[in-house]
């Protein structure tokens, strides 16, 4: 029983071993001793505060023979960068020549409100270099932050306002109109009116005939023999009749004769 337990035991210290040896071998930069050395690698940060880091390399950077590639070593921070947070220089760099020389940056708090008070965030970055020694190197820096935590009350005010019952006059202007319709004023002009008589005897005669007298009509001597001849046609035994007949004839035309001088007189 107890030689089994020595083989287990034996067993069981190989593996140890060999575990450690393989983290040795995988990564010896950092199974020895940091080769980039951070100060500080942990740090408080204020509201709106700035705090310095400096970064040095612990030995030259040496590189395999080739001058078409630089033989540098870079850390970059930018992908761990939070927001509210900023770095003045978020990409490091050393070349060969530079390898003694100190590098610093600084980080700052740019908006407090997006942190809870000691809330912590980490800075990492990894080394990329040609170099055996310093390929694939973390660095880690663990920020803490100390911020007030403010409370914001929202007061709602109620305003009121009295209402002073207003008084509203109302004039009324009325506008009277009068319309003056012109008086009509008739001119009595004196007109002339001109009256055109025309008479018409009709004298019936065995054999009966019409004689027309107007004012404008001349008798010709060829009617006034026409009615001599009438009158001579009558019998003697109507003498008395006929002498009055002429009689009338005359007073006829002679009433024709004063109508037309007092026509054209007009």
């Amino acid at each position: 029983m107890s030689k089994q337990i020595r083989f287990w035991w034996a067993v069981l210290t190989a593996l140890v071993t060999m575990t450690a040896l393989s983290v040795f071998f995988a990564n010896p930069s950092q199974a020895i001793n940091p080769k980039i050395n951070i100060s500080p690698t942990s740090f408080t940060l204020s509201e709106f505060a700035s705090t310095q880091i400096s970064a040095t390399l612990a030995e030259p950077i040496l590189c395999a023979p080739d001058p078409s590639l630089p033989c540098s070593v870079i850390l970059n921070f930018a992908t761990s960068i939070p927001l509210g947070v900023s770095l003045s220089n978020s990409s490091i760099e050393w070349t060969q020549t530079e390898w003694a020389q100190t590098k610093t940056f600084t980080v700052t708090m740019t908006n407090p409100s997006l942190f809870q008070n000691n809330a912590v965030f980490h800075l990492v970055a990894v080394a990329n270099s040609r170099s055996e020694y310093y390929s694939r190197f973390s660095v880690d820096l663990a920020v803490t932050v100390a911020v007030t935590q403010t409370t914001t009350s929202i007061l709602s005010t109620t305003t009121t306002t009295p209402l002073t019952p207003s008084t509203t006059t109302t004039t009324l202007s009325t506008t009277t109109t009068t319309s003056l319709t012109p008086s009509t004023t008739t001119s009595l002009t004196p007109s002339t009116t001109t009256t055109t008589l025309s008479t018409t005897t009709t004298t019936s005669l065995t054999p009966s005939t019409t004689t027309s007298l107007t004012p404008s009509t001349t008798t010709s001597l060829a009617a006034r023999t026409a009615a001599n001849q009438n009158l001579d046609k009558i019998p003697a035994t109507g003498q008395d009749l006929r002498v009055a007949l002429y009689a009338i004839w005359v007073l006829v035309f002679g009433v024709a004769l004063t109508f037309r001088r007092k026509i054209r007189q007009q």
